[in-house]
């Protein structure tokens, strides 16, 4: 059974990094598609017309996507230690499914506030081409997310299996 949770330990890792490259492509990269301008960010003067009315938004949304990176790089972290801790694995490995669901709550929370402020609130109809790509990019990592909380929840569930097998 511990071979089953570290291989889902490396699976899990595998998809978080992906997320993570994802995320940290659309928050740090800079050019047409962007989900928000960090020079207006930091500096309103530099904003035009339409980023002004929407700078709230945008700073929900940059808070947000860097809370999301953060999170996937204290996951791929975290699991990087209890894959080599291999003799407390079984004990400390729980918390692998809540980070997971944090990060894929702060995405999701970017991909509706984003939309929402794309689409004027609901009601209104928006082509795909209207959301930047790096938009498709943090949905790819919210969808990531997802799948890596049940990756983690069977490779916790292999882990206390093994606990348990070993323990009667």
């Amino acid at each position: 059974m511990c071979v089953f949770s570290a291989c889902g330990q490396v699976l899990f890792g595998l998809i978080m990094a992906g997320a993570a490259v994802m995320t940290g492509f659309a928050t740090f990269k800079q050019n047409e598609g962007k989900l928000y301008n960090w020079d207006c960010l930091l500096d309103e003067i530099k904003c035009n017309e339409l980023e002004r009315k929407q700078i709230l938004y945008m700073r929900l949304v940059a808070a947000f996507t860097c809370l999301s990176f953060i999170f996937e790089l204290i996951c791929i972290g975290y699991d990087l230690a209890t894959f080599y801790i291999c003799c407390l694995r079984d004990y400390i490995i729980h918390p692998l499914s809540c980070l997971a669901f944090l990060t894929f709550s702060f995405l999701m929370t970017v991909v509706i506030i984003y939309a929402v402020v794309q689409n004027h609130g609901f009601g209104y109809q928006t082509d795909e081409e209207d959301y930047g790509y790096t938009y498709w990019l943090i949905v790819a990592s919210t969808v990531l997310a997802g799948i890596d909380i049940i990756v983690a929840s069977i490779t916790v569930f292999f882990a206390e299996t093994t606990v348990f097998s070993f323990s009667m």
